[in-house]
């Protein structure tokens, strides 16, 4: 049995890290939309003063 508790031991382990750099990926996909989103915000105010 302790060959099988490894096997899922080491399964757990890389789920958890594809789980966490699944995650990582999607936050940093996340800060870059809110960073083009903050980078789109400052003209706006501009073309509402213009108009």
């Amino acid at each position: 049995s302790s060959c099988i508790d490894t096997c899922v031991g080491r399964y757990m382990n890389f789920n958890q890290r594809l789980m966490s750099s699944f995650f990582e990926q999607q936050q940093a996909r996340m800060k870059a939309i809110a960073e083009e989103q903050n980078a789109q915000v400052p003209p706006q105010p501009e073309i509402v003063q213009k108009t």
